[in-house]
């Protein structure tokens, strides 16, 4: 076998050792990944709902912010 077979199989070795101790870890990371898609699922509905509700706040922010400008910041208190 040439130096050059021989440092693949060393590498493929490496390789293989460093997956072994890497697999308690991806282990963990799959539970906890499989955990947030399930979160993330309870989560879409309410986000949608937050977007609507939002949505009027734009608005109102937009027109404050062009009566401020207006203004020049001297909005006053309000009555």
């Amino acid at each position: 076998m040439s130096t050059m077979q021989q440092r693949f199989h060393e590498l493929s070795r490496l390789k293989s050792d460093a997956e072994a101790k890497m697999q308690p870890a991806l282990d963990r990371y799959d539970v906890l990944r499989k955990q947030q898609q399930s979160i993330d699922a309870q989560l879409k509905p309410i986000s949608d709902e937050l977007r609507q509700l939002r949505a009027p706040i734009f608005d109102i922010d937009q027109e404050r912010a062009s009566i401020a400008r207006a203004l020049n910041g001297l909005t006053g208190k309000p009555s």
